[in-house]
């Protein structure tokens, strides 16, 4: 049967591979494959992978929080006519695959290659270094509801601007900004739009969208706002009042900005080491100079503060808590739990501690005990009771392990359970020994968190403090979550690049690397924790 055209639909998520869409690569490949032995042959053949289109049917999402998302990421819904007007062309020209979508690719690739590259993203948009990747772009501007672009906040003086006006009056100016801003970076109307007491992430804030309100909310006030500061300040009414407390004070910081990017002596080495090869000794002698910052100990701690990052289910107990223990690299943090949080969130309750010395003014640990001791404090603090399961990632699980040990001998409220993500430990690093140039590396591109001399100095500190620490078997059931994939080549024959850990446990492996595990796949590494979670012993909702 001779055609005047053959026109297969699929994907364009099949072609850039986005997460969670591998249905779609499979099925696009096939489709092309069909076109090109049909073309081959003779016969008219036009494989077509579209994008997001406008004006109703199934991929259109109107104007709400899913396409105010997408456009946020560079993803804009096509105008059905244009759509078809290249289909005509495509057609016409006797294209035999081709992708038609309208894409904002710079403005893409800052979030789509925030966790791994994309050869395909670098081609289209240019070599998207750590910036891009990062979201950190200055000249780029942020869209509105239909994806045009909107101007940045310029600088003012905030300070001058509040001066003389009464408490009430302050109040209503900085909560209007902070609603302002965020309706921008949202892509809303207007401030009216924004709830004040509804968490960032409830309101569709995502790491790059807390990134660009944390610029425009740094332009607009003149003051640094750490990328933390949105998650321990959770809306838009606890932010107001923070800003307003930064903001009352008599003068400004005169210390450099840590959220700027400015390199500090310190940073400008530590980068250095890392293009030698010579990470080691950076660490090394980061942990010499760690050692001249103020300290605590067990008599003079201070409970940590832990961050809410998801709420469980409404109406009933919701089982054990989550709480997660943020790791020790100089970028880790809360933040590295907000997708897994985001995964659990409606299922599980979940709270990450941060390590203290990581923050400017913040004095380090004296020792591994005083750390565990403030976490311990913390947790009688803020746990309510509620039996709770204690979450790690790489050197963060090895704190976890040593939490846990540190409350089963103190004869306290213990964990219910201890989750270990891809742990090493500094005993054994296994693959980690081997890959530490890659993965730190790796963690300082993508990080929102800017790097400082503060915080290289707090990794310096802790790598001394777990660098003889040894694992001792708990009471507490284990489940070892494992990366399905190395950070990079693995060629020993003798030995298994992945994590490995002694004693009684359950074991998982979870897609990705070590690093994805935690972010793109973290809907895989929630499943496998709420499941497990779930089979303790009172861990039913």
């Amino acid at each position: 049967l001779e055609l005047d055209a053959f026109v297969l639909y699929a994907s364009g998520a099949g072609v850039w591979g986005s997460a969670g869409q591998s249905a779609y690569g499979a099925a696009n490949a096939a489709l092309d494959a069909l076109a090109e032995r049909r073309r081959a042959r003779g016969p008219a053949a036009t494989s077509v992978a579209w994008g997001l289109w406008g004006g109703g049917g199934m991929g259109d999402l109107g104007d709400g929080a899913g396409a105010a998302h997408l456009r946020r990421h560079g993803v804009r819904p096509m105008d059905p006519d244009d759509a078809l007007t290249e289909l005509l062309r495509a057609v016409g020209a006797g294209e035999t695959a081709v992708t038609v979508t309208d894409t904002d690719w710079p403005r893409f690739a800052a979030g789509f290659t925030g966790y791994r590259s994309s050869p395909l993203i670098a081609e289209l948009t240019g070599a998207a270094g750590p910036d891009a990747a990062n979201g950190e772009d200055p000249d780029r501007e942020d869209p509105d509801r239909d994806g045009h672009e909107t101007p940045r906040t310029a600088p003012r003086d905030l300070r001058r601007e509040l001066a003389g006006r009464d408490p009430a009056a302050r109040t209503t100016a900085v909560r209007t900004l902070v609603c302002a801003e965020a309706a921008a970076v949202l892509g809303l109307d207007g401030a009216d739009e924004v709830s004040t007491d509804t968490t960032f992430t409830h309101s569709g804030f995502d790491s790059l969208a807390v990134t660009r309100l944390r610029r425009r909310l740094s332009a607009a006030t003149g003051t640094d706002l750490p990328p933390e500061t949105f998650l321990e300040h959770d809306t838009p009414e606890a932010l107001t009042a923070h800003l307003l407390d930064l903001l009352g004070r008599e003068e400004p910081d005169p210390r450099p900005a840590t959220g700027s990017g400015a390199d500090g002596t310190l940073v400008a080495l530590y980068r250095a080491a890392l293009d030698a090869g010579r990470v080691g000794d950076a660490v090394d002698a980061l942990s010499g100079v760690a050692a001249l910052r103020p300290v605590f100990t067990t008599e003079t701690r201070r409970p940590t503060r832990p961050v809410r990052l998801a709420d469980g289910p409404e109406g009933s107990g919701g089982g054990p808590l989550l709480v997660a223990l943020a790791g020790t690299a100089a970028v880790s943090g809360p933040a590295e739990f907000t997708a897994l949080a985001a995964a659990l969130a409606g299922r599980r309750t979940v709270l990450a501690l941060p390590q203290p010395g990581f923050r400017t003014g913040e004095p380090l640990p004296r020792s591994l005990a005083a750390l565990c001791a403030a976490h311990a404090d913390a947790l009688s603090e803020h746990t309510g009771g509620r039996p709770y399961v204690l979450v790690g990632h790489s050197a963060g699980a090895n704190l976890a392990h040593a939490l846990t040990d540190h409350l089963e001998r103190a004869g306290g409220t213990a964990p219910a359970g201890l989750v270990l993500a891809d742990v090493y430990t500094p005993a054994d690093p296994g693959a980690m020994g081997v890959w530490r140039d890659v993965m730190l590396r790796w963690a300082g591109e993508r990080a929102v968190v800017p790097l400082d001399d503060t915080r290289l100095t707090a990794m310096g500190a802790y790598h001394r403090l777990l660098q003889y620490w040894r694992p001792s078997p708990t009471r507490a059931p284990v489940l070892h979550l494992r990366a399905g994939l190395p950070m990079a080549p693995w060629t020993d024959p003798d030995r298994d690049w992945r994590s490995v850990w002694d004693g009684a446990h359950t074991t998982a492996d979870i897609p990705g690397n070590h690093f994805t595990m935690m972010t793109e796949h973290a809907p895989d590494t929630a499943r496998a924790i709420d499941a497990w979670t779930g089979a303790l012993p009172g861990g039913d909702r």
